[in-house]
């Protein structure tokens, strides 16, 4: 195996897809680099969708498994982080249905959403709170956007969904999630 031959800094410059080639190939670093560059993206996902840090931690193991036991598979893939959002976000609506009931939103445990300056805190509940009530699949297109980053036509990658048919949920998504807000600070 060359697992031990990889130098960290040149792992880090790889992309992904080279990245699980290597992993295919032996090379043990190379998983552990893109464990570490996916691993808190795929968490931020999954928790806006579940709302439970624990249930978000077992959709990003279940998600990470799929290209840690099957490399060869993943290798060859076109964009492997759109096709890992999109399992973040399956898998994210799985477990939502596994459950069967209300899902508890303790989006408070996400480190990312601590601000300690009480109108910014105020401010966040209250988008936790209209995030919470709205639906799935449009808490994961707005965390895709909004969260991740990502562009209307990365998100359309990742969703498999035309650019157009994005922009128009996007807004609509978007004027929706202010007026929520809005209906949640009255």
């Amino acid at each position: 195996m060359k697992s031990e031959k990889s130098s960290p800094p040149a792992l880090e410059a790889c992309d992904d897809a080279e990245l699980v080639r290597r992993f295919a190939a032996g090379d043990r670093l190379a998983i552990n680099t893109f464990v570490r560059r996916w691993e808190h993206s795929l968490l931020r996902i999954a928790l806006r969708i579940v709302g439970r840090l624990v249930d978000a931690e077992e959709v990003r193991q279940i998600v990470l498994m799929h290209v840690i036991q099957r490399p060869d598979q993943f290798a060859a893939k076109q964009n492997i982080g759109a096709w890992l959002r999109r399992c973040a976000i399956n898998e994210s609506l799985m477990c939502l249905r596994r459950r069967r009931r209300k899902v508890d939103h303790s989006l408070e445990d996400s480190v990312a959403m601590q601000p300690t300056d009480p109108a910014v805190s105020e401010e966040a509940e209250l988008l936790a709170a209209a995030l919470r009530s709205m639906p799935p699949d449009v808490r994961a297109l707005l965390t895709l956007r909004f969260d991740e980053g990502l562009t209307v036509r990365q998100i359309g990658e990742t969703l498999d969904t035309p650019f157009t048919t994005i922009q128009s949920r996007l807004t609509a998504a978007i004027v929706e999630l202010r007026a929520r807000m809005g209906a949640t600070a009255k």
